[in-house]
């Protein structure tokens, strides 16, 4: 029986890495380079009588998540490519401690791991993949992905929604949650079907309810809004609609240093997106204060909301990322249709830039969307409000509101 490795990696490997993995190895030779689906390299050992091969490497294959064993999704961050190593029946033991050294080498230098399918466990790394920011107290970028979905997923979103995270990103998914701090919840001790039996509960409450819960890094925190049943009051315009928003955050410091963890958030807020959302974004917020594993906001945090508890509209702020489903698509199509990346399950997905762009870098940049269906911010000169009208506020609602449903 042969002896078979998988190494899932981020980075494309160069045509070479075979080779230059077992540059110092003596009596050892390769013919052939990694190029796609015909990428081949046969590694061959000086034996008595000659040369034999003792070892094949395959691809890199593109390769989406869903591709992949758990075990290997699980340790790789973002994966993009498959390679393929298989060493002979007749191998020795220092072919196999080769083979193994070679894998280990391709999934270093791609940002990857080693997966033993007939064992069906990853055998390198040792220890789960781990994001470290750097210590003490600093002033950062977040990034934020927040997705808004019609009340009528309030049934199947907590299941799907932490299932697609936990296949993604699985730094995303709550430790401890609960609707007040202390978080009182851990999914240690409950499981993920507590996290969504404790979501659907809170869904259930005749007032509307938001909770909240702390990630793994470089996940920070996420909080979900759910939708007040009753009628909009006088604060809000008679059109006003109830949404559903999910919101997790970031540290920006991993996404710009790192093209894998970006990779993996840009990801996640796409497949994300396209569980029916009508509305996504992922922003930056500027000058947050990262301390002690938690994220705190001051005077001098740039201050960004996109909605409130009640949908007036799409906001005015450039995204990074955006996402406009059903029914925003058709309305917001020929002002983006240049700017679009993807268009997959009945939504528009919009990617400015390779890294994160925050507000100001993306201004002039981003697309203009109809004014119509914009709410606008007040200007600073609004004056006293009547108290016989509605209330004061800091924006007004777009003109047009479409029905979510």
């Amino acid at each position: 029986m042969s002896y078979d490795l998988e190494v899932a990696i981020h980075h494309e490997p160069a045509p070479e890495a075979v080779s230059e993995a077992l540059r110092a190895q003596p009596g050892v030779r390769t013919e052939g380079e990694l190029r796609g689906e015909s990428g081949n390299v046969l590694v061959l050992r000086d034996r008595r009588g000659g040369r034999v091969s003792i070892l094949t490497v395959d691809g890199p294959f593109r390769v989406e998540i869903d591709d992949l064993a758990d075990a290997l999704a699980e340790a790789v961050v973002a994966p993009r490519w498959l390679l393929q190593l298989s060493a002979p029946a007749g191998r020795t033991t220092s072919d196999e401690k080769l083979a193994l050294r070679v894998a280990r080498d391709l999934a270093e230098e791609g940002a990857g791991a080693v997966y033993d399918p007939r064992e069906d466990k990853v055998v390198w790394p040792r220890r789960r993949r781990l994001y470290r920011a750097a210590g003490g107290e600093e002033r950062i970028r977040v990034v934020n992905l927040e997705w808004f979905f019609p009340p009528s997923r309030a049934e199947d979103l907590p299941a799907q929604w932490s299932e697609r995270v936990e296949r993604l990103l699985p730094e995303a998914l709550p430790v401890r949650y609960g609707d007040f701090e202390p978080l009182q919840h851990r999914v240690e001790t409950v499981g993920l079907e507590g996290f969504r039996a404790f979501w659907r509960k809170q869904a259930d409450a005749p007032y509307g309810a938001h909770f909240f819960w702390k990630g793994t890094p470089p996940c920070y925190e996420g909080a979900v809004w759910l939708p007040d049943p009753r009628p909009p009051g006088p604060w809000w315009s008679p059109a006003a609609a109830r949404h559903i928003s999910v919101k997790a955050s970031f540290d920006g410091r991993a996404l710009e240093e790192d093209g894998a963890w970006r990779a993996a958030v840009v990801t996640l807020f796409r497949d994300v997106a396209a569980l029916g959302a009508f509305f996504a974004a992922g922003y930056v917020t500027r000058n947050v204060v990262a301390r002690r594993g938690k994220l705190w906001y001051d005077g001098e945090t740039e201050s960004i909301h996109l909605s409130r508890m009640w949908w007036e509209g799409l906001p005015p702020h450039p995204t990074w990322l955006a996402w406009f489903g059903d029914p925003y698509r058709e309305r917001v199509g020929p002002s983006v249709r240049r700017h679009v990346t993807e268009e997959l399950h009945g939504g528009l997905f919009i990617r400015i830039g390779e890294a994160p762009l925050d507000r100001g870098e993306l201004e002039g940049v981003s697309p203009a969307l109809p004014e119509e269906l914009v709410w606008k911010p007040k200007p600073p000169s609004a004056g006293k409000h009547d108290p016989a009208l509605r209330p004061e506020r800091e924006e007004e609602p777009a003109a047009f509101i479409p029905v979510i449903e």
